[in-house]
């Protein structure tokens, strides 16, 4: 088995790619500047990359996706909507785009990859949380 399978395939991330309209991007740059400023202050470790994405998420009021806790942190402190891996995995259930089968090999490669985004008792109590059932690992 492919260790990556559970990824997406590329036809799935065809036309897929998030575009900022023109008329924001200057929005989204200034959204950059504070939010680094924010996380230099607070001796945040974010990188460009996810400030950026965070500006994104900012100008454009959509949530942002992540696991990291600087991230997270200064999403919360910018009122930023963020949402961790389990509330994606959700979502993704919910909209029929996996199932629970999915989910499980997921967390299962996540965890034998030790990439865990949080501690086990955390894990297994917000995967009940979102999903009402005991958490396959």
């Amino acid at each position: 088995m492919n260790r990556n399978q559970w990824q997406p395939s590329p036809k799935y991330a065809q036309g897929k790619r998030y575009e900022v309209p023109r008329k924001k991007r200057q929005d989204v740059d200034s959204a950059f500047g504070f939010l680094a400023a924010y996380a230099d202050e607070q001796k945040f470790s974010v990188s460009r990359v996810d400030l950026k994405a965070l500006g994104v998420g900012f100008v454009m009021g959509i949530a942002v996706v992540t696991d990291d806790v600087n991230m997270q942190q200064v999403a919360h402190a910018n009122s930023i909507e963020c949402w961790n891996t389990i509330k994606l995995l959700k979502l993704m259930v919910t909209t029929n785009h996996i199932d629970m089968d999915k989910v499980t090999e997921i967390l299962e490669y996540l965890h034998h990859e030790h990439d865990l985004s949080m501690p086990k008792d955390r894990l297994r109590r917000e995967f009940r949380e979102y999903f009402g059932v005991n958490c396959p690992i």
